[in-house]
């Protein structure tokens, strides 16, 4: 969807410093829940079209989204404590 850049560049292109930090703790998720993610909130890619491209259930999606978001806040709520 958009111009295509190497996932290890993405923090070069992130503009805001409070996304760089969560896009550091994004890369460090498991290989299970990061392109998920990075299909979602980067590149702006539905569920249904996530399900297609990696070949998984919807269901599958949403629950990889779920529990991304979960290990992302709980290693924020760590940081920040």
């Amino acid at each position: 969807m958009h111009k295509h850049i190497d996932i290890s560049d993405l923090q070069l292109h992130c503009k805001d410093v409070e996304n760089y930090g969560l896009l550091d703790h994004l890369m460090k998720l498991p290989n299970k829940h990061k392109p998920v993610l990075l299909l979602y909130y980067v590149e702006g890619y539905k569920v249904d079209e996530i399900a297609t491209l990696l070949n998984i259930t919807v269901s599958t999606v949403k629950k990889r989204l779920q529990r991304g978001r979960e290990l992302i806040r709980a290693r924020y709520r760590k940081e920040n404590e």
